[in-house]
Formats: structure tokens, C-alpha cells, sequence
């Protein structure tokens, strides 16, 4: 017959949690590579507007600086949604075992 200790329980919580936070880990970073492959494509297309005859250079540099600028910009939003959504998370993670205790 086994005796559940105290220790033995919440290291049982523990690793539950921590399999689920690298569960999520393992989502963002499958995220993170389908950015990584919108912002290649927006490269890509950025890259081909700027080489691409245009009937004036200072149009053609102001369009290339505004999609380049766009494109930052967006980059940023991802990232700082990203932060957001995993603080959240985790936060409701540990907020919910400290309420269980």
C-alpha cells in the first residue's frame, strides 16, 4: 500500500503544469515560425517592389520605405500580442494552483 506524501502531490501538480506550460512553449514557437515565414514573404514581395521599374526613383523610395515601415511595424504587434497572450497565460496558470492550495 503506498502513502501519498504532501511532496510527492504537488510534485505531481508540479510536473503537470510544467509539461503544460512547455506544451504552449511548443505552440508559440510554431507560431513564431509561421511569422517568420509571413515576414520572409513579406520580404520577398518588399524586395521585388524595390527592384521593379518605377517611373520615379523618389516614388519608388517612398513606397519601399512605407511598405518596409508597414511591415516593422506589424512585426512588432505580433510580438508584443505574443508577450501578451503567454504572460496571460501563465499568469492564469499559477494564479489557479495558488487558489487550489
Amino acid at each position: 500500500m503506498k502513502f501519498l506524501t504532501k511532496e510527492s502531490i504537488l510534485a505531481k501538480e508540479y510536473i503537470s503544469q510544467i509539461m503544460g506550460l512547455n506544451n504552449w512553449i511548443d505552440a508559440y514557437k510554431g507560431q513564431i515560425d509561421g511569422l517568420r515565414h509571413e515576414l520572409a514573404v513579406a520580404k520577398h514581395q518588399l524586395d521585388q517592389l524595390r527592384q521593379s521599374p518605377r517611373p520615379s526613383s523618389k516614388w519608388q523610395s517612398t513606397i519601399s520605405d512605407d511598405i518596409g515601415s508597414l511591415a516593422d511595424v506589424r512585426a512588432g504587434l505580433i510580438a508584443v500580442e505574443l508577450a501578451r497572450r503567454i504572460r496571460g497565460r501563465v499568469s492564469r496558470l499559477f494564479g489557479q494552483s495558488e487558489r487550489s492550495r
